[in-house]
Parts: C-alpha cells; sequence; structure tokens
C-alpha cells in the first residue's frame, strides 16, 4: 500500500536490528525496466534473495511479512530454511474470499476503465479498518500517481492473488524458523480457518489473535508492535 506502514517498525526495531525495507518492482517505488510489466511468483523470491544478497555480514534473518508479503516470507522460508531464525506472519489468507474476490473484482474494473487512481479509495475503504487518516492519505495520494506501468503490474498481481492457492505455492514441512502467525479479529480477507491450517501445517509455530483490529494490523493498533517484540526478543 505505502512504505508509510513500516515507519513505526523502523522505530522500534532499529537500535537492536538492521531493519532491510525493499519494494516489489512496479508494486511500490521500484520499477521493471521492461515489458511484461509484471512478476512471476519465482522472481518475487528471487527479488528478496537478491536484495539481502545485497548486505554483507547477516547471521540470520528475522522476517516479517504482512498480507502478500507474508506468502512470500512464507514461501522464502521454505525455499532458504536455513536462513530464516524466526518470522512473522500477519494477515496471511490461504486463498482468496468472497470479500478479496469483491475488490478484486472492483480493482480490475478501475484498470480496465483506466481509472487506476479509485484503487486507493477501494483499499483504504475496504481493507483499512481504523487506520490512521495521515496513512490514508498517503495510500490515496500514492495511487493517485500510479503510472499505467504500475497499474498494469497491480492488475496482473491481483488477478494471481485470486487464483493461488497458498499450500500450491509453499512448501510448509519444509519451513523450521520459529513462525509466529498474527490476525485481527477484524480482518475480512483473513479467517480463523486460514489460522488452524497454516498453524497445523508449520512446525513451531503458534496463532495470536488481536482484538478489535482489521488487516492492518500495528497499523491500526499500536500494541500489536509490543506482540512482535515479544516475540522477535
Amino acid at each position: 500500500m505505502t512504505m508509510g506502514i513500516w515507519k513505526q517498525f523502523i522505530k522500534r526495531f532499529s537500535k537492536e536490528f538492521r531493519v532491510i525495507l525493499f519494494d516489489f518492482p512496479h508494486q511500490g517505488s521500484g520499477e521493471l525496466l521492461s515489458e511484461p510489466y509484471r512478476l512471476s511468483f519465482d522472481e518475487q523470491l528471487e527479488c528478496i534473495e537478491q536484495v539481502t544478497k545485497q548486505v554483507s555480514n547477516i547471521d540470520s534473518l528475522y522476517v516479517f511479512g504482512a498480507s502478500w508479503g507474508a506468502v512470500l516470507a512464507l514461501a522464502y522460508s521454505a525455499r532458504y530454511p536455513d536462513k530464516v531464525k524466526k518470522q512473522i506472519l500477519g494477515s496471511c489468507a490461504i486463498r482468496s474470499n468472497k470479500k478479496l474476490d469483491m475488490i478484486v473484482d472492483k480493482g480490475i474494473s478501475y484498470y480496465q476503465n483506466k481509472e487506476g487512481s479509485k484503487v486507493s479509495e477501494l483499499l483504504a475503504n475496504e481493507l483499512g479498518g481504523n487506520i490512521p487518516a495521515i496513512y490514508r492519505q498517503q495510500i490515496v495520494r500514492q495511487f493517485k500517481r500510479i503510472s499505467h506501468q504500475h497499474a498494469e503490474a497491480f492488475y496482473h498481481h491481483t488477478n494471481f492473488v485470486r487464483e493461488s492457492r497458498l499450500e500450491d505455492l509453499v512448501d510448509l514441512p519444509k519451513i523450521i524458523a520459529d513462525s509466529l502467525f498474527i490476525y485481527g479479529d477484524k480482518d475480512e480477507v483473513c479467517s480463523t480457518d486460514d489460522a488452524h491450517f497454516l498453524h497445523k501445517n508449520t512446525k513451531r509455530s503458534k496463532v495470536i489473535t488481536i482484538k478489535d483490529t482489521g488487516h492492518f494490523l500495528h497499523l491500526e493498533n499500536k500494541s500489536v508492535m509490543d506482540v512482535y517484540e515479544d516475540f522477535f526478543s
């Protein structure tokens, strides 16, 4: 949505950890330099691997992924199990549901009608829950400036998300990192079934549900940051 979602995270963890952030090409500030304007799932994982390779002296990784980033974090820790020590997977769905299908259908219609800027209000209103006004405004501003290339990449990405099942993308039994699955009880995209499935099929994992919180977790409820710190400490 916006890199602003990580400001609280950086402030809390940069004193003890080296915090590495990045945008996937054409899902934020990063760019794809040639057509087609889309990334395969394997290419997204390769982006993560190449970013970590650029940072020297990494003994072990503590990984945090939210929403689609949580799916990628799981896949990365399954592909490179010896690299990841601990991981937090926030708002991780194993497949699309009616709510997400509705959001995707609306987003695709905006793309097809060349109204990509409308995606911002769709995401903020349908997924945003109780996010502060300042972050809502950042999301709106980001999508108002969206280029055709970014809109095309977002279109292909949302289609892929809807058609994918996590168990087909991630070899869960290969994950050996300590894993925390964290959800908001007001999240309409993820369900308790998702949480139970992931907990059952991932070794050394646990699930925490945060009351009165939606899909954006710490962006909606600052106390969630304490849960992250307790797990990482």
